[in-house]
């Protein structure tokens, strides 16, 4: 086994391959469901996840994997998944179906960045500006209250002043500020505890939770707020990039097989297409406001988060010495 870095693991030809057909295909698959058909555009979705679930089989990769020319191995996968999708199209429940995976791919997302950020915890020290950043309670918080201004100004008061802005609205984000900051000091003195044997990578991991947690949470209420679906759309997919990139960065440095690599990847598109079909099939299907379901989409990721990001933090010293001492002396 060898070390794998960020770069090789996200430019292998077969896996970018994937990776672009796979945007190319939910942009395609949700106008599919728009112009054809909700119950065709939604079995072409489960298909294709089911097909990276298969994909995910090691004897499938040994045939079919990333080993393989991205030409061979997008026939194999685009095979399965029309295949499979033909099959879930003669059942009227598919749509339903992938609909009803929203909320559990919205809460599966807090716990991938929680397992993420843990995976490179136990996988490195933290760097120097993670340390920076993380290390003091005051600068951390400090930080976070700047962040979180920013944060609120941009979003509840709309980047103007606030004596241009509803009384109302003025209390409603300032009690949200408030609570949020609140929220996060509470789970950064209660996670790191005195005379924990990891401190730093304690305090990094933490720090880092509690930023996503507090995105989250004001990013949930804003398109509760605001229900704009463009500007939510596009932060939807920055939150889904961030998420995808954090865990393939927890894999890197790692002493994992390349069996081990070939299955993260695969269920990580499964996951990517499972997501995409739930939010199209919301958006084409219902009459909802699907900025105010992608708001609650980020309720769920955040709470998920604040939920085990304490229990997360203090699985850090079940972690052995020597593999500390071994992964630290690994080059990145």
């Amino acid at each position: 086994m060898k070390d794998v870095s960020l770069r090789r693991l996200v430019v292998e030809p077969t896996p970018l391959a994937h990776a672009c057909a796979m945007v190319f295909l939910a942009v395609v698959f949700h106008i599919i469901s728009l112009r054809i058909g909700v119950q065709t555009g939604s079995s072409l979705f489960l298909g294709f996840t089911l097909a990276y679930l298969v994909f995910s089989i090691g004897l499938v990769q040994r045939l079919i994997g990333w080993n393989r020319s991205p030409l061979f191995s997008m026939a194999g996968v685009s095979l399965l998944g029309l295949l499979a999708g033909l099959s879930v199209y003669q059942y009227p429940d598919a749509t339903i179906l992938i609909t009803f995976l929203f909320p559990v791919v919205a809460a599966v997302k807090g716990g991938l960045l929680l397992a993420g950020l843990r995976g490179r915890s136990v996988e490195s020290r933290p760097r120097v500006a993670t340390r920076m950043l993380t290390g003091s309670a005051v600068v951390f918080h400090s930080v976070r209250g700047v962040m979180l201004l920013f944060l609120v100004w941009w979003f509840g008061l709309g980047a103007r002043g606030i004596s241009n802005t509803e009384p109302t609205r003025v209390f409603y984000w300032a009690s949200l500020y408030l609570g949020v900051m609140v929220f996060g000091y509470l789970i950064r003195k209660w996670s790191v505890p005195d005379g924990h044997p990891h401190p730093d990578r304690a305090k990094g991991l933490v720090g880092l939770s509690i930023l996503l947690i507090d995105w989250s949470a004001v990013s949930s209420l804003r398109m509760l707020d605001e229900g704009q679906v463009a500007a939510t759309m596009f932060e939807e997919l920055f939150m889904f990039g961030l998420t995808v990139l954090i865990v393939l960065w927890s894999r890197t440095g790692s002493r994992f097989s390349q069996e081990r690599l070939a299955m993260v990847l695969s269920l990580g598109f499964a996951y990517v297409i499972a997501y995409a079909g739930s939010i199209s099939s919301i958006s084409v299907s219902s009459d909802l406001n699907v900025a105010g379901v992608l708001g609650l989409g980020h309720a769920l990721t955040a709470i998920v988060m604040a939920l085990f990001v304490i229990p997360t933090v203090r699985m850090l010293p079940a972690i052995r010495p020597d593999n500390l001492l071994e992964s630290e002396e690994s080059p990145d």
